[in-house]
């Protein structure tokens, strides 16, 4: 029976493939894209002292007052100035409100309370939701690393964690600019105090003090600006410029992994494929904002990816199909054999995997039937189905349509259709063409990178052994997916590894020959213990060992009898 059925359109530019289903063994088994394992981690740490840029705050703010003071000495000059000063206090109460936002009552002189710090100084909780051990052992490590240095540290924290001295450098430079900004405020108005009379003091000379000032409050607004926006990017996990710029980024990468021998990026084509891997988290402590970004480092080792589908095949009265454990399963060519609690981030056509997302079991069907193409190890499951199935495909972007009775199948492109009669299990491959079913809309254009691997299997091979007792209604394709508490669908490893009914004869044969030579020896044992007890001066002549003691006869009381732990009481 031929398999493929090529419906050639009135257009010869394009064809739609409908791939007859009947020998696919039950599952399908789709080759996604080139996948990778991280093999590492190191995570950058950035951090803003708002404690410093907040002092500088105050400073300017005392020079302001100073020089309002001043001002109001003089009425006519304050009369010409009054709108200037007005605008220079909105911006005052701009850049405090920007303060109070990141980190509220920072104007206290008490101390601030760790917002991510319990009383023990152990880090209970992050900004982007709960810490795991390992993640707070790190967090603490870093936080032990800063209390210890005032100034700025320099190099590595050890060979996973390391500072963005670059960006530190800039934060520290900006401060710096600040403290100047405030000495030059300073000593223009000591100038103008010396100096200033009703006749020689012009508005002009004061401006230019106040524009000095607004220029100061300004850097403070975009630096604080900065913070903020990087600050609640960073709650989210999301990486941003105002975190690190993709400039700054690339060199610290190039810096981390000249370190390293093990890891590589060479699968990224730029560093912005790369940035959706790096995950954030921010700490608040002591009035200082720290940023911590976790570079994924990944091995150049290539793993094939591939994700189960159910198909079910008509088998006498009803249909039937195999139920995978999971839907994701990793291998490569040395055999290792993994699932996946999850799909892997997905960049450029590459899925990128974090070993925490990856068991390793025994799921023998599963494995015999990627890496043999063999379904020997499989468990089937009966259904009944009553009405159509349909279920699109994402990763080949194929539709699937199983009719359990005759259907007429519709693919138009443009003002051209071709009709056909379907009844079974179908493969529709498209290309860009529209696919009607009973005249309804089912699938339209769409793109997908899968690779689907169809087996050769004859139902008829299928032994009646490999078939569940039970049968069970199916309406919908999500239905195969129902948790791992329905009676139908077994997750355990085991399952398939031997089939039941082999399980219990194997088991009970095994259970009756061991019972047939333990049990005669057993009792033996306990003659001989009874007897043993009762005459301890018995001749040698009387009794008879066994095999697991010294041959032939020997005097109960010379040598103790052994008696297996079994048979003690």
């Amino acid at each position: 029976m031929q398999t493929w059925l090529t419906l050639l359109l009135l257009s010869a530019t394009h064809a739609a493939t409908i791939k007859n289903l009947e020998n696919s063994g039950g599952l399908l088994p789709i080759e996604l894209e080139t996948t990778y394992l991280e093999n590492a981690e190191h995570s950058l740490v950035h951090y803003y002292d708002l404690e410093s840029i907040y002092s500088e705050y105050l400073v300017l703010g005392e020079s302001f007052d100073k020089y309002k003071y001043t001002v109001k000495r003089y009425p006519k000059l304050q009369e010409k100035l009054d709108e200037y000063l007005l605008f220079l206090e909105q911006g005052f109460n701009k850049v405090y409100v920007r303060f109070q936002n990141i980190v509220p009552k920072l104007n206290k002189r008490n101390r601030t309370k760790r917002g991510l710090i319990n009383g023990l100084g152990t880090i209970v909780k992050a900004i982007t939701g709960n810490l795991d051990d390992d993640d707070r052992q790190k967090y603490e490590q870093i936080l032990e690393q800063l209390k210890n240095k005032n100034t700025v540290l320099e190099g590595q924290v050890n060979s996973q964690y390391s500072l963005t001295k670059s960006l530190i450098d800039h934060y520290n430079k900006t401060l710096s600019n600040l403290k100047f900004n405030n000495e030059q405020i300073k000593e223009k108005l000591q100038a103008i105090n010396q100096v200033l009379n009703p006749m020689d003091a012009t508005a002009t000379v004061l401006k230019d003090n106040i524009h000095h000032m607004q220029l100061t409050l300004n850097v403070l607004d975009y630096t604080l600006g900065e913070i903020e926006t990087a600050y609640t990017f960073c709650k989210i996990g999301q990486l941003h410029p105002s975190i690190i710029s993709t400039a700054d980024l690339k060199a610290e990468i190039d810096l981390v992994l000249n370190k390293t021998q093990t890891s590589t990026l060479e699968m990224f084509e730029n560093i912005m494929e790369y940035e959706t891997l790096i995950r954030t988290d921010c700490i608040l402590e002591d009035k200082r904002i720290i940023f911590l970004l976790n570079l994924p480092l990944y091995s150049k080792k290539k793993y094939y990816l591939y994700t189960l589908k159910p198909i079910p095949l008509r088998k006498g009265e009803d249909y039937i199909a195999i139920i995978p454990q999971n839907n994701y399963y990793l291998y490569d060519k040395d055999e290792e054999f993994y699932t996946l609690k999850e799909l892997c981030k997905k960049v450029n056509n590459k899925y990128f995997c974090n070993w925490d997302a990856l068991c390793k079991v025994n799921a023998r069907c599963e494995k015999t039937l990627i890496m043999q193409n063999s379904v020997k190890d499989c468990q089937y499951s009966k259904f009944e189905i009553q009405k159509p199935l349909i279920q699109k495909f994402q990763e080949i972007n194929q539709l699937l349509i199983t009719a359990p009775n005759e259907v007429m199948l519709e693919i138009r492109r443009k003002d051209q259709s071709e009709l056909t009669k379907l009844s079974g299990s179908y493969l529709i491959k498209t290309e860009g063409d529209e696919i009607y079913l009973n005249k309804e809309l089912i699938l339209s254009q769409g793109s997908s990178s899968g690779k689907p691997l169809f087996l050769q299997v004859e139902l008829n091979e299928v032994p009646e052994i490999n078939l569940a007792n039970e049968t069970f209604k199916l309406e919908n394709y999500d239905d195969f997916y129902i948790d791992n508490n329905h009676s139908w669908v077994n997750y355990s490893p085991d399952f398939r590894t031997i089939p039941m009914i082999i399980d219990v004869i194997v088991v009970s044969v095994i259970v009756v020959i061991l019972l047939y030579l333990i049990l005669p020896k057993l009792f033996k044992y306990r003659a001989i213990l009874k007897i043993s007890r009762g005459k301890c001066s018995q001749e040698p002549n009387s009794q008879e060992t066994s095999s697991g003691t010294s041959e032939g006869h020997i005097p109960a009381t010379t040598i103790p009898i052994r008696i297996p732990r079994g048979a003690r009481k």
